[in-house]
């Protein structure tokens, strides 16, 4: 079985077929009539490596099929790059207001240089691979830079930006009733 495991990598990726006709759950299970998953842009730059298209497409279909995002987009973009990927992001007049992940950005440790109108938000996949970046558009006045959408600030109870994340018992109670919903709780 893992020898035909290439072949079907070397398949899915040449297609060329619309990835957005395919769904891994059936329609019904992830009708949403939530503001935020209808409302929400999202883009996934993907470029011509076969590991990228791969990743990028799986992610595409977790977004809108299991998650429920109606507003996802597949960005295709020719680099190899992660400064320039990160550049696409900050002059691409195209998307204007939409959060822009990449699954494949990797990023020196020594990062620290930012194009002025793009948040990073964290890592996407481990230590090393940065990929989720959004307009700094969607933040909020008060926010500070690689501060409140970071993910880091979900491994510190104390952190100044935990409790902006907290929801009350009801809300938490209500979604628990939706079967696509499941409590995970902080060790």
């Amino acid at each position: 079985m893992i020898g035909l495991l290439p072949f079907f990598v070397i398949l899915l990726v040449s297609s060329g077929i619309d990835s957005s006709k395919f769904h891994c759950v059936n329609n019904n299970d992830i009708i949403s009539n939530d503001p935020k998953t209808n409302e929400l842009e999202i883009g996934l730059q993907m470029t011509n490596r076969p590991l990228h298209q791969v990743i990028t497409r799986i992610f595409f279909m977790f977004l809108k099929d299991v998650l429920g995002y109606r507003n996802v987009r597949i960005v295709p973009i020719n680099t190899y790059d992660a400064w320039t990927t990160l550049d696409l992001v900050r002059r691409d007049n195209r998307y204007p207001n939409i959060s822009m992940i990449n699954l494949q950005a990797w990023m020196p440790y020594t990062f620290g240089a930012l194009p002025e109108n793009v948040l990073d938000a964290g890592a996407s996949i481990t230590l090393g691979r940065f990929g989720w970046f959004v307009p700094i558009s969607k933040g909020t006045k008060d926010m500070l830079p690689y501060e409140s959408l970071h993910y880091e600030i979900f491994q510190h109870v104390n952190n100044t930006y935990y409790d902006l994340y907290i929801m009350e018992d009801s809300v938490l109670n209500e979604l628990l009733q939706i079967s696509r919903f499941e409590n995970i709780l902080f060790p």
